[in-house]
């Protein structure tokens, strides 16, 4: 064959594959699309929305785990497109849920991982990876187990977000099982290298502020009913509590105002406050579903100094 028609057929199979993945990405979005419809036209005239979402996700999630990633997905777009009028802080706690349910219906924890998917992923594989220590190991987690989370490890890449987050989950872990001090509890994370210390001591922190460490599992409480003694921890780990502490203040819708919150932050017993600020406004950009208009506005809304600290964090970090 002549070099020229050669070349003619090689861009003709080009644009041929090109419009069957291109066609095949919409088609996936579509489907994600209506599937979040479905939900959201099922609780059109509940009264409590909230509930009958978290309702009809659980049960979706266990006739279809595979699934998981489509529905959150969905879901996201719905509120960013207007059509969903909730906070989005809701669906990071709904998808920590399916990661347990997922693991409960029998996955095997990397499949649970990738269904998660890419939308909430983070409290989703919290979810799935405290569930299947829960269910597999009685044992209180150790340094000696960190190389459970290796199988997640991407060697190429430090920051790998399943490794991560099953380090974070540990964390979790390291604390509710056994009581001890929170500094203990915290260098047990040390042994790790950054960023994969941090990953394990925020979910340290996490399990601590619900008041409930040592139950042998994690809490189902909520994240942060207890302030994190952040001026008591080792000093490596006070800008990562301190983060927490802002974060997990606002880790719920309507807990309080951000107003009360970034008040806290400015307290003079607050030795980090820009850290404190930081976890703050980064609840606040989920709460916006992750849209930065979105998020502008909302910091607008509060007073002089207030609205000054959120949107220089919000630009800093998100812009």
């Amino acid at each position: 064959m002549p070099q020229k028609d050669l070349r003619v057929v090689l861009a003709v199979v080009f644009i041929v594959l090109a419009s069957f993945f291109a066609g095949y990405k919409w088609f996936l979005i579509v489907r994600e699309h209506n599937l979040a419809r479905s939900i959201l036209d099922n609780c059109a005239f509940d009264q409590d929305k909230i509930i009958c979402l978290q309702n009809a996700i659980t049960d979706k999630i266990r006739k279809d785990p595979k699934a998981t990633s489509e529905i959150f997905s969905g879901l996201l777009w719905l509120i960013q497109s207007g059509q969903l009028k909730v906070d989005a802080r809701i669906f990071s706690d709904l998808a920590h849920e399916a990661g347990m349910e997922i693991i409960a219906g029998g996955a095997d924890l990397e499949q649970a991982l990738d269904w998660c998917g890419t939308d909430f992923k983070q409290a989703c594989m919290h979810g799935a990876v405290m569930t299947y220590i829960d269910i597999n190991d009685a044992e209180p987690v150790t340094s000696e187990k960190f190389a459970f989370c290796g199988q997640f490890r991407s060697w190429s890449d430090i920051h790998d977000i399943k490794y991560l987050n099953c380090l974070h989950a540990l964390g979790h872990e390291i604390i509710a099982q056994k009581i001890q001090p929170l500094n203990e509890a915290l260098d047990t994370c040390s042994v790790l290298g950054s960023p994969a210390d941090s990953a394990c001591a925020s979910g340290v922190l996490m399990e601590y502020s619900k008041g409930e460490s040592g139950q042998s599992s994690h809490s189902e409480s909520p994240t942060g009913t207890i302030l994190l003694p952040c001026d008591e921890v080792a000093e490596r780990w006070q800008p990562l509590c301190y983060a927490g502490a802002g974060s997990y203040r606002q880790y719920y819708p309507d807990k309080e105002s951000w107003d009360n919150t970034l008040n806290y932050c400015d307290s003079a017993s607050i030795i980090n406050k820009s850290n404190c600020i930081i976890g703050a406004v980064d609840r606040l950009f989920l709460a916006a579903a992750y849209d930065y208009k979105t998020a502008e506005l909302m910091c607008g809304q509060l007073t002089a100094d207030h609205k000054k600290y959120c949107l220089d964090a919000l630009f800093k970090n998100y812009r």
